[in-house]
């Protein structure tokens, strides 16, 4: 079962290399199957390179799909999103 939710990037940057790589070391780290929306482009989680193509700017409304179990990995991307990934910039 898959399950999606919007994410908007709150980050100054927008999604760039260092946020980027926050995502991918959580995704990969916790096993997770998922995939990043915008802009008609749809692309792996687990992939720096990837994600960086989607160009996401600040206030860039980005759509979640995981389909991979549990509940928590989606609470945490929120979060990751929510909180800049941890990044002062």
């Amino acid at each position: 079962m898959t399950s999606s939710f919007i994410v908007t990037v709150q980050n100054k940057g927008g999604l760039h290399a260092r946020p980027c790589g926050v995502l991918v070391q959580y995704i990969v780290a916790n096993n997770i199957n998922a995939k990043l929306g915008y802009a008609g482009k749809e692309v792996d989680a687990d992939s720096i390179l990837d994600l960086l193509s989607l160009c996401a700017p600040n206030g860039a409304e980005i759509t979640v799909y995981i389909s991979s179990p549990g509940a928590d990995a989606g609470q945490h991307i929120s979060a990751l999103f929510i909180n800049q990934f941890g990044l002062s910039e």
